[in-house]
């Protein structure tokens, strides 16, 4: 049974992988990271029940009237004195441990304080006055990141506080065609600092779902024409761009929380493929296509537009009338490409039915959200339109457009997929983009002539 790889990797990014797998896994840079041990603040409750009597009193005593210096408590001797009722009382030490830790900062920060601690089901309520201590400097906090080449920030925090990170702002990386990397977070919590600190910024690697590769200006993106000697109107393909990572197939959504046993994922039977077709390519044409509609365009070309809309009339092959439906052309990444000439369903269907095994594993470590095993790979999206030449140089687009989506059998992946929410939508600001004055011009350069 085929293994696939992960879409996710969470990483301190001083070093890093590009290799994704199913063994991804947290990767530090051990030269940062060598001289540092993080430690969890600790909160212990006090346990001052005795056998056979009952609590009557809790109380704080030996606070200093000097006052108690900013990260000294637990040289300052307080204790718990507690009587019971059999008359006899006994004192417990009450050490920086057994403050709530989301009160601790007032140990830390000059001037008088109340605060308030449950002991055995006992409220406590006491204060005390934090003074100066000159042996005491705050905590040094380093943020590193490896797109920055090292160390981008370093402030000094108070005992207990919350650092700040002000530092440069981080900017998303390509991680080759497919991927993004962003920045998630820091690997160990901002909040009540308690040790000098050295943070890694963690990153996510995000795949591109459905974004599009339009095509270079000036290029030619008609593939071929007919033209109706009945009517005389003319048909067009359009190659309007190259559409990635469309789930062609996928299994049933789950909701992993990190630390859950890992999981084995499946793909979605084969015979429900058909029930998903219009979904596909509703979804393509929703999330990965933006046809735009140009109002001075509009004064020359008229017709109705609605099936480039969101509710699309999308073909299975490429219609017959077409003497060629492939072309070479330069798109907006500056790569050079032959246009896939695929019937889309057909091999859709084989490619999916070759992989109806496959499954994907999803491992502990990985973060909360959404998962799904998914086959996705790239299309070639094109339009099929026709015109009728009006008088005036003005031009009327036919009824019925259609799309048509040509597989690249070459970038088949099968993945586990990720998503903070159900749905699994474009999650990279690109689509393939045409307008109504693309095909006004395409109008104008068709041969009219008997």
């Amino acid at each position: 049974m085929n293994k696939a790889k992960f879409l996710i990797l969470l990483a301190p990014a001083l070093l890093f992988s590009c290799n994704l797998s199913s063994n991804a896994s947290p990767i530090v840079n051990e030269i940062e990271k060598s001289a540092f041990r993080y430690a969890d603040p600790e909160e212990v409750a006090i346990n001052v029940t005795k056998e056979g009597v009952e609590i009557v009193s809790i109380d704080v005593i030996n606070i200093p009237d000097s006052g108690i210096m900013v990260a000294d408590w637990d040289n300052a001797n307080i204790k718990l004195h507690v009587s019971y009722n059999d008359s006899t009382t006994e004192d417990f030490p009450l050490l920086v441990k057994h403050i709530p830790i989301d009160t601790r900062h007032y140990l830390g920060e000059i001037g008088h304080h109340n605060i308030e601690i449950m002991v055995n089901g006992h409220s406590t309520k006491f204060g005390f006055n934090i003074i100066n201590n000159p042996d005491f400097h705050g905590y040094k906090c380093e943020f590193f990141d490896a797109y920055a080449g090292g160390k981008v920030y370093e402030a000094t925090v108070g005992y207990y506080q919350n650092v700040t990170y002000d530092g440069p702002s981080f900017v998303d990386h390509e991680v080759g065609d497919e991927f993004y990397r962003s920045f998630v977070h820091w690997d160990y919590p901002l909040t009540n600092v308690h040790q000098d600190m050295t943070y890694n910024s963690v990153y996510r690697d995000t795949e591109k779902r459905f974004y599009g590769d339009n095509v270079l200006e000036g290029q030619n993106q008609v593939v071929s024409t007919y033209k109706d000697e009945d009517d005389g109107s003319i048909h067009a393909l359009v190659y309007l761009g190259r559409i990635h990572r469309v789930a062609l197939n996928y299994g049933q959504t789950i909701y992993h929380t990190q630390g859950d046993e890992a999981k084995e994922l499946s793909l979605q039977d084969i015979s429900l493929f058909n029930e998903r077709w219009e979904q596909l390519n509703n979804d393509t044409v929703r999330y990965g296509i933006k046809y735009n509609f140009d109002s001075s365009a509009g004064q020359n070309l008229f017709g109705s537009s609605a099936a480039l809309g969101s509710t699309p009339n999308c073909l299975s092959n490429f219609e017959s009338i077409y003497d060629n439906t492939s072309i070479t052309v330069t798109l907006d990444t500056e790569d050079t490409v032959t246009t896939s000439s695929a019937a889309n369903y057909q091999t859709i269907y084989s490619l999916v039915s070759a992989h109806k095994a496959d499954s994907v594993n999803i491992t502990s470590d990985l973060e909360t959200g959404y998962y799904r095993a998914a086959i996705v790979a790239n299309f070639d999206a094109y339009v099929s339109v026709s015109f009728n030449k009006l008088a005036n140089n003005k031009y009327e687009l036919g009824r019925s457009s259609k799309y048509v989506f040509a597989p690249i059998a070459s970038s088949l992946d099968v993945l586990a997929q990720f998503s903070e929410t159900e749905e699994f939508i474009n999650n990279y600001d690109k689509k393939v983009e045409f307008s109504n004055k693309l095909l006004l011009d395409i109008a104008k350069g068709l041969d009219w002539e008997d």
